[in-house]
Order: structure tokens, then C-alpha cells, then sequence
């Protein structure tokens, strides 16, 4: 059994953490067969150069448009490159433990029933001070369409996903989300009868920089709410606990300093998390 990995960067994305993202990649202790990485648009002289810099080392396919059309898109162009029986995701953003990708292919080579895989992640966040704030996150081992911890949170994290490619490629991503591809993306696998599962250790540092906060435009909250509550309500019904969705969407405005100090602390991880960290 194989897998490639599928990753896009555009021109905004910095150029120092990408090499990171590549890198983390390179160091695997199992490694894919290819990597597609899609150029989402013309990019900047310095993302070329790093893109250089590791297609000499890496098996990287790179492809690429010329206008940005969005993650969605890219992902979905992305796809259609890729024949191996398992895709990765990546972000350009994010760094894999060096066993990640070995550890999630023992887990489809021993058990032929499952088809999407994630893991845990280590968020980290590196203040004006240069201090490193970092928190574990564990999603629920098995998710299913009636698990009640989709009131609260998504069931996976994207970064860390590992997919049947033949079913990534009949659902693809949809590119009318608002950026929330990812979120629609798990509920429609749900509701057909698909099963989400997630080891249970962190196995991404997944970053979080200030521009994490500002991307959370409005429009991407209101669209984050409506497939939340669309898909709940198809789901479960009418359930007084669609006021998680409703209170996440009241933080999202939230003055930046305020969302980003509530990110940061405990209260968001009693609120929103369903497993400790060990």
C-alpha cells in the first residue's frame, strides 16, 4: 500500500515556515511515494526558491495555476495528479512528528475497514516575546453521524488527515464554503455512514500565528454556522445543543485580542475538547 501527500501553498504563505512543513516531510521514517504541491496562483520569488530548494531532495510534483482560486480548488487540482491508495494532507504551515506518516499507515495496512484517518495535534503559538505556548488536542478516537461531539467541535483535524484516495476523490472538497471545504467535507462522509477515526497522541505541531485570528472573516463565521447548524438539524433534529454552534459563531465577533486570548486559554479546551491530553 502507498501514499502521496497533497499540500498547496500561494503567495501570502511564508516562505521560512514552508521549508519547515517540507522538511518535517523529508525527516518521515516512512516516506510518499510523490508530493503533489499545488501552487495556488503565482507566487513570490522566496516561496519559488524554497520549493527549489527541496524538489532536489523531496519527490515533489509541482503543480499550479495562475490565478489564486482558493484551498478548495487547489486541493481538488490537486487530487486529480494523485493514483497512490492513500492521500496526506499537509499545510504549508504545519510540521508532521517524524513518524506520523508510518504510524497512520500501520493503521490502514492492519485494518481494511478504515478509510479516513486523523491524529492528534500540538498547537503551538510564539508570542511577541519569542515565549512558546504550546497545548495537546485529542479528537474522538471513533466518530460517527450521531456522535454528540459535533455540537461542539470538528471531528478531525484537517492537517493530520489520512484518506482512502478513491473516496476523497468522489466527495472532493466543496468550493463554495467560504473556507470552511474541510467542515462540509466531514459531515457529508458522516451522514453517508462513514466512520472518522483519530489516534490518540499528537502526531502535527499545528501553528497558530496572529494572522490565524484576522483570517476569521465574517463571512467565514457565518458559513462556518450555517453548515454546522444545516448539517446538525439533518442529523439530530431540532436539539437544544445547537447553541455550541451559536456560541462559537457570537465568538467569532469577538474583538481580535479578546478571540485570540480565549484561543489561547483553558477555558476554549474545556469548552470545545471531548478527550484530555496525556
Amino acid at each position: 500500500m502507498n501514499f502521496s501527500v497533497l499540500q498547496a501553498v500561494y503567495k501570502n504563505d511564508s516562505p521560512s515556515f514552508l521549508d519547515e512543513s517540507l522538511n518535517s516531510i523529508s525527516m518521515q521514517s516512512r516516506q510518499p511515494k510523490y508530493i503533489v504541491l499545488v501552487k495556488d496562483g503565482e507566487i513570490s520569488e522566496e516561496l519559488q526558491s524554497v520549493l527549489d530548494k527541496w524538489s532536489a531532495v523531496l519527490p515533489l510534483r509541482i503543480i499550479g495555476y495562475e490565478n489564486n482560486h482558493g484551498l478548495a480548488y487547489a486541493l481538488n487540482y490537486g487530487l486529480t495528479f494523485i493514483d497512490t491508495d492513500i492521500v496526506a494532507r499537509m499545510d504549508s504551515d504545519d510540521i508532521a512528528y517524524p513518524d506520523r506518516f508510518e504510524k497512520q499507515m500501520k493503521e490502514f495496512e492492519n485494518d481494511n475497514d478504515i478509510v479516513i484517518l486523523g491524529t492528534g495535534i500540538k498547537e503551538f503559538y510564539i508570542d511577541s516575546n519569542n515565549i512558546k505556548h504550546e497545548k495537546i488536542r485529542l479528537y474522538d478516537e471513533f466518530v460517527t453521524k450521531t456522535s454528540q461531539s459535533l455540537f461542539k467541535a470538528t471531528p478531525l483535524g484537517h492537517p493530520t488527515l489520512m484518506i482512502r484516495t478513491e473516496v476523497l476523490k468522489q466527495y472532493k472538497y466543496s468550493e463554495n464554503t467560504s473556507m470552511n471545504e474541510d467542515i462540509d467535507l466531514w459531515f457529508r462522509l458522516l451522514r453517508d455512514g462513514y466512520i472518522i477515526r483519530n489516534l490518540q497522541e499528537p502526531l502535527l505541531h499545528f501553528r497558530i500565528t496572529d494572522g490565524t485570528f484576522k483570517r476569521r472573516s465574517v463571512t467565514k463565521a457565518i458559513n462556518e454556522y450555517k453548515i454546522y447548524s444545516k448539517n446538525l438539524r439533518k442529523i439530530f433534529g431540532n436539539n437544544i445543543k445547537i447553541l455550541y454552534p451559536i456560541l462559537r459563531l457570537v465568538m467569532r465577533f469577538l474583538p481580535y485580542s479578546v478571540n485570540k486570548k480565549i484561543y489561547l486559554s483553558d477555558i476554549r479546551k474545556k469548552f470545545l475538547e471531548t478527550k484530555k491530553a496525556n
